[in-house]
């Protein structure tokens, strides 16, 4: 599938993420965490996502807390940046649903996705895809009616980043003006 690629542009960006970062001190637990996992392969995404944004908030002069304890049981956000107001930002990627998987087939060097408008598999509908990564992304909020991440509001901004190339396999712009692959 094409978004379990990693491109040459995402990798050469984490190339200099991490080197921008080697002496950061904040960052790292998230350095060693990304080589502990085995470092640049497809199943590190979402690390590599992190270590890039951490490296724009190194770039913008900002210092902050990897894997904050948010206050919500045992669970941690991505970055804590404090401040007058803390920022509390937590980080999701969207990846291809195991339906868009068995919707998507390879026909030589091109992938092709089969989201017919009335398919047996009501999960391989972009309606279906849209209504999961609005899961993927709520669950960082709430589970089940309780909180998973983020505590009760404060005087703290919260921030939810979602890296959504992953989504639909990188085809939902597809059918709009000025979409590229």
């Amino acid at each position: 599938m094409l978004a379990d690629r990693l491109r040459a542009t995402e990798v050469e960006s984490k190339k200099r993420a991490i080197s921008g970062l080697r002496t950061v001190p904040w960052a790292g637990p998230l350095l060693d965490r990304f080589r502990e996992k085995g470092g640049e392969c497809p199943h590190n995404r979402d690390l590599m996502f992190e270590i890039r944004f951490a490296f724009e908030l190194h770039r913008a002069g900002v210092t902050a807390q990897y894997e904050y304890r948010s206050g919500v049981g045992t669970s941690t956000v991505d970055f804590r940046v404090p401040g007058d107001s803390d920022w509390l930002i937590e980080l999701v990627s969207i990846r291809p649903s195991e339906a868009m998987k068995r919707a998507t087939h390879q026909h030589g060097l091109v992938y092709v996705q089969e989201l017919p408008g009335d398919p047996g598999d009501v999960s391989q509908t972009e309606k279906a895809e849209v209504i999961t990564a609005r899961r993927k992304i709520g669950k960082k909020v709430f589970t089940r009616a309780r909180r998973t991440k983020l505590p009760d509001p404060n005087a703290a901004m919260y921030v939810i980043v979602t890296d959504m190339r992953g989504y639909l396999d990188q085809g939902a712009g597809r059918h709009f003006p000025g979409y590229e692959v």
